[in-house]
């Protein structure tokens, strides 16, 4: 967008993006972040979206490891997916990131079709003259921390018997947690991220979700010691 519009390079956030000024997303938090996926995602019809994330992902690198970024699936969470399935169960994903962006993949990635992911989300609306959805640069739900148990209800209606989620910011707790109040058995998984030679190592400031695990009696993967294989191979 830069390249197209040299002007926005000196406004934000774009500015902070070009100058690889990390600080300012660290001083904005959510907001900032939203501000900058609201900047490069929206003002688009959805054909137009949708063409961009085909693109994107056909050619994108995942940064350090210049592989693919279908190489960087985790090999075990493949597997517990294909195994769940295998036993009855029905998959979705429920992500902070954009809804459209993550269902542009969720097929091929993950073998879980567009209409059972649940993201963030941003106000469309219809143009009857182009007979298309248009995107529009206002939230209109953020899915991370207690967000992600209002989309759940918004778009499947029902709480999760088996839910997993990620050691790291935090943002899958509240999920974790109203999986737990379902009036069937159910199961609540954490992957503790603390593997820095394999992976990475983002362990929270304040243990919060470790320590909410140890609290619930959630399961916790050390991604160290229980994984003999982190990433799929193609």
């Amino acid at each position: 967008m830069v390249e197209a519009n040299p002007a926005l390079a000196q406004k934000q956030p774009f500015k902070a993006v070009v100058e690889k000024d990390k600080t300012y997303f660290e001083k904005g938090g959510d907001k900032a972040l939203i501000e900058l996926v609201a900047a490069t995602h929206t003002g688009m019809t959805e054909d137009e979206f949708e063409a961009s994330t085909k693109e994107f992902f056909s050619g994108a690198q995942y940064p350090g490891k210049n592989v693919p970024l279908k190489q960087i699936r985790y090999q075990p969470q493949l597997e517990l997916l294909n195994y769940l399935r295998a036993n009855g169960f029905k998959t979705f994903i429920v992500t902070g990131g954009t809804i459209e962006l993550v269902r542009a993949i969720s097929q091929d990635f993950y073998g879980i079709p567009k209409d059972q992911v649940v993201g963030t989300s941003f106000k469309y609306k219809f143009d009857d003259a182009k007979n298309t959805v248009l995107r529009e640069p206002a939230l209109d739900h953020f899915n991370d921390k207690e967000g992600k148990p209002v989309g759940i209800q918004l778009h499947i209606g029902q709480r999760p018997v088996f839910a997993c989620g990620n050691e790291g910011g935090a943002g899958d707790l509240a999920m974790l947690r109203y999986s737990s109040g379902s009036k069937y058995p159910s199961f609540q998984l954490i992957v503790n991220h603390n593997d820095s030679i394999r992976e990475y190592n983002y362990q929270e400031k304040d243990n919060l979700s470790l320590n909410t695990a140890a609290k619930y009696k959630y399961h916790v993967v050390s991604m160290k010691d229980d994984w003999k294989k982190v990433f799929a191979d193609k």
